[in-house]
C-alpha cells in the first residue's frame, strides 16, 4: 500500500502542504525567490523504510496557493551529510544567486552516545541560479568551529542578512545538557564565517537541554528570537506538548551582546520568562519564517511532533504528516505576535455553506469557517465524524479548550488556554488537519484529526455572533498528480 493512491485515505489534506508519499517533518530553506514561493521541507520519500533517508522535498508556487511538486532537491549522498540532510534556511546572495544553508548529519560507527561522541554537524551550502539546478556541496561550518561547551547537537542554521552583513543563527546543546543558540557572522557574503554571540538564558538555570530551529524575526523595527526548546517541564496551560515551540520579545537587537562567555565571547541574554507559545494544539512544531517580496512576514510550521504519545493512522497508507498553511505576522499591541492565514487563501473559497440550525455538513470535510462580534462568555464549536467521535472547541468565561471525544483524536485528549474574551475566530479544516484562530490569530490551535468518513458536520454555537462559512477547493490533488 506504501505511496500508492487509496480509496480508503479520506485523510490526505486538499489544500495543506504535503509530498506524495513518505514521510515529512520541517520546513527548510523558505523564500521568495525571482517571483516564486519556494518551500523545501525534511522528506523521507521511502518511509517507512528503515533505512529510509531524509533529505529535502521541494515545493514551489507562484501564489501561495497552488502549488507543484519539484521532488526531492537534497539527498545525503556526499560523506559530509551521510546520515540526513537535515533543516537549514535560504538567502539571495550578493551574486544574485539563491543560497541553501543546511545541517548535513553524520552518526559515525562505534560505541558512542551520539550527544557527546559520535556525530557530525556538518553546516553545509549550496547555491542555484534558478531555484531548481543545485551546486556542488561546500561545508562552511565543521564541529571544530564552535565553541569547546557544545555538545555534538549543533543544527538548523538560520541565514539573514542585516545592515549588509549576513548571520548564522544555529541552535545548540551544551555538554551540560542546556540549550542555547549561536551567531556566526560572514563579511564576504558567506564565503567564511566567524563566531559572534553567544545566546543563552537570562535566568538561573537551563531552559530545556537543546534549541532546535532557532530563527530571527523582525515586525515592525522589533525583534523576536523563535526557537524550540526540548526539555521543559509540562504545565497544565503552558507546555503541554511533548517539546515546545515559540518565541522571546527582545527588547533590542538580537546581536546585542550583554556580558562575555568564559571563553571570551559576546554573550547574549534572553528573558525566557517572556517565551510565548507559536500555537497551542497538539500538533505543531519547527516553524520558519521568511520575508515576500511585499513586504510580509510568513510563518509555516510542521504539523506534527516527534515522540508523540498519541499516533497519526496515515503511516498505513504510505505517508506521514502536512506543512500548515502560510501565516502572515503581525505585531500585537501588546508586542505579542499575531498569526493569520495569508489572504490569498480566500481565493480557495466556494460558494458560502447556510448554517440550517447551526449545522451544515461538508461531504469533503475542507471549509473556512468565520465568526465575527462574539458576545457570549460560553460558546463552542463542534466538528462530529459519522461513528467514531468529534473535536470540540469550547469556551467557557475565557478558559479554553480543545477536546476530542471518541476516537477521532487517536489518543489525542485535550488541550488548554485561558484566553479572556473572545471577539472572533476562524477555523481552517482539511479532511485530517484543523487550524483555529481566534483573536485576529493572538492564540492559535493547531491538531490532526482522523475521521471515519470524508463527510464532517459542522455544529456552530456562538450566540447571535456572525457566522459565515464556505467549502474549500483541493488544489494539492492536481498538484501531485501521476507523482505517487
Amino acid at each position: 500500500m506504501t505511496g500508492s493512491p487509496s480509496a480508503r485515505d479520506i485523510w490526505r489534506p486538499g489544500f495543506h502542504l504535503l509530498p506524495p508519499a513518505g514521510w515529512v517533518n520541517d520546513p527548510n530553506g523558505l523564500c521568495q525567490f525571482e517571483g516564486t514561493y519556494h518551500v523545501f521541507c525534511q522528506c523521507s520519500p521511502d518511509w517507512p523504510a528503515l533505512d529510509a533517508t531524509r533529505g529535502w522535498g521541494h515545493l514551489t508556487s507562484r501564489d501561495l496557493v497552488t502549488w507543484e511538486w519539484q521532488g526531492m532537491a537534497l539527498m545525503p549522498d556526499t560523506a559530509d551529510d551521510a546520515t540526513g540532510a537535515y533543516s537549514g534556511s535560504a538567502f539571495v546572495g550578493d551574486d544574485g544567486l539563491l543560497h541553501l544553508v543546511y545541517t548535513g548529519n553524520v552518526k559515525l560507527p562505534g560505541k558512542h552516545d551520539y550527544i557527546t561522541s559520535g556525530r557530525l554537524a556538518n553546516q553545509i551550502e549550496v547555491t542555484s541560479a534558478d531555484g531548481e539546478h543545485l551546486s556542488s556541496k561546500r561545508v562552511v561550518l565543521r564541529n571544530a568551529d564552535y565553541p569547546s561547551w557544545c555538545s555534538c547537537h549543533v543544527r538548523d542554521p538560520k541565514v539573514w542578512r542585516q545592515a549588509g552583513t549576513l548571520h548564522m543563527l544555529l541552535g545548540a546543546r551544551g555538554l551540560d545538557s542546556e540549550g542555547a543558540a549561536l551567531v556566526y557572522r560572514s563579511d564576504d557574503d558567506g564565503a567564511t564565517w566567524e563566531l559572534e554571540e553567544e545566546v543563552r538564558p537570562g535566568t538561573p538555570g537551563a531552559f530545556g537541554y537543546m534549541w532546535e530551529c532557532p530563527d530571527r524575526v523582525s515586525l515592525d523595527g522589533h525583534e523576536y528570537l523563535a526557537f524550540c526548546p526540548q526539555g521543559l517541564e509540562h504545565g497544565h496551560l503552558r507546555f503541554q506538548n511533548v517539546y515546545q515551540s515559540g518565541y522571546v520579545p527582545l527588547e533590542d537587537r538580537l546581536l546585542s551582546a550583554d556580558a562575555m562567555a568564559e571563553d571570551g565571547v559576546p554573550l547574549r541574554h534572553v528573558d525566557v520568562d517572556d517565551f510565548r507559545e507559536w500555537d497551542l494544539g497538539f500538533d505543531f512544531y519547527a516553524p520558519q519564517t521568511f520575508a515576500t517580496d511585499d513586504g510580509r512576514t510568513v510563518l509555516i510550521g510542521w504539523a506534527g511532533l516527534p515522540d508523540v504519545p498519541y499516533g497519526n493512522p496515515t503511516g498505513e497508507l504510505g505517508w506521514m504528516h502536512c506543512l500548515t498553511v502560510p501565516r502572515e505576522l503581525t505585531r500585537g499591541s501588546n508586542g505579542t505576535v499575531c498569526q493569520r492565514p495569508v489572504g490569498e487563501l480566500a481565493r480557495l473559497r466556494g460558494n458560502e455553506a447556510p448554517l440550517l440550525d447551526d449545522e451544515v455538513t461538508f461531504e469533503h470535510g475542507r471549509f473556512d469557517l468565520e465568526v465575527t462580534g462574539i458576545t457570549a462568555s460560553s460558546w463552542k464549536v463542534t466538528l462530529a465524524a459519522a461513528s467514531n467521535g468529534s473535536v470540540v472547541l469550547a469556551c467557557d468565561d475565557g478558559s479554553l479548550t480543545l477536546a476530542f471525544d471518541g476516537t477521532a483524536g487517536d489518543g489525542r485528549d485535550v488541550r488548554r488556554a485561558h484566553v479572556g474574551h473572545v471577539d472572533d475566530l476562524r477555523i481552517l479544516c482539511d479532511r485530517s488537519i484543523m487550524e483555529v484562530y481566534l483573536d485576529g490569530g493572538a492564540t492559535v490551535m493547531t491538531t490532526r484529526w482522523y475521521p471515519s468518513t470524508s463527510a464532517v458536520r459542522l455544529d456552530v454555537s456562538c450566540g447571535d455572533a456572525e457566522t459565515h462559512v464556505w467549502p474549500m477547493a483541493d488544489v494539492m490533488s492536481e498538484a501531485l498528480a501521476g507523482t505517487r
